[in-house]
């Protein structure tokens, strides 16, 4: 049975996103980039949501050659660009594919929780998600257990989209102690994350 791996940076007020969605307000830093080196390092399918995944795509691909670019965004996006991305979108086909992930992304139109279940039931390396917020409630409230890595950075966003809104129906259990990531003011926290409710859609 694979992991499914979620990873998230939050607030320390608990945001997921700033206002309007902006997430240039989040606190990042090179901790955090070199955390999701060593879990994309783990892993050898992507999952998203649709809007993650045209976001994504639009940003990583030309990163791993930019020379602009941080050494470890051109490791992240090196890497990223040679796994299999699986998305989950209900009006996306192989025909809107385009660019350089064209041949390495699979689509779930229909029945992804299925789907999802069926993938990880496989054999191979972890599954791993960034952001996909709506989608990963969504799964784990219908039954797929996942496990949350919860980073939390020194900053505060004072408004935006919160990272447990809307998450009714799912549980945290603690999967050991906090940690500070190297050289960084932000904290590691894991939990397993499981259905504690009535499933019903994400909002």
């Amino acid at each position: 049975m694979r992991r499914l791996v979620i990873i998230e940076m939050m607030s320390i007020d608990g945001f997921y996103t700033g206002t309007g969605n902006d997430v240039s307000v989040m606190p990042y830093d090179s901790a955090f980039e070199a955390y999701n080196i060593e879990r994309i390092s783990a892993a050898d399918t992507v999952l998203l949501g649709r809007t993650s995944y045209d976001e994504f795509a639009g940003f990583w691909p030309p990163l791993a050659g930019d020379p602009e670019a941080s050494p470890g965004a051109r490791e992240f996006a090196r890497i990223y660009n040679g796994l299999e991305k699986v998305v989950v979108a209900h009006h996306k086909t192989p025909a809107d594919l385009t660019g350089i992930w064209k041949d390495s992304t699979r689509i779930i139109n229909d029945d992804a929780h299925r789907h999802v279940a069926e993938l990880l039931s496989g054999a191979g390396k972890d599954v791993v998600m960034w952001a996909s917020r709506t989608l990963w409630i969504d799964l784990v409230r219908h039954g797929i257990d996942a496990e949350l890595h919860l980073v939390v950075g020194n900053g505060l966003v004072g408004a935006g989209v919160p990272m447990f809104g809307g998450a009714d129906g799912i549980e945290l259990t603690g999967l050991g102690a906090p940690r500070r990531l190297p050289e960084s003011e932000s904290i590691l926290l894991t939990y397993a994350v499981t259905a504690g409710g009535t499933p019903r859609s994400a909002g």
